[in-house]
């Protein structure tokens, strides 16, 4: 959809009324962390949610 909204065949209307953005956390029952399966998987996870976000971040700047 975010194509279509930039190529001018779809607009945004009540632009104003986004509800605003949440933050996304990776969360573990206390001690978890340390177990390797673990902290693979956030080892794996942060970077590309990181850059994912940043990415759909930078993309919703342009339609503006």
């Amino acid at each position: 959809m975010a194509e279509r909204v930039q190529d001018g065949s779809l607009k945004v209307l009540l632009r104003n009324a986004e509800p605003a953005a949440l933050p996304v956390h990776l969360i573990a029952p206390q001690g978890r962390t340390s177990v390797p399966k673990v902290r693979a998987f956030i080892d794996f996870a942060a970077p590309r949610l990181r850059a994912e976000f940043a990415r759909l971040s930078a993309k919703a700047g342009k339609l503006k």
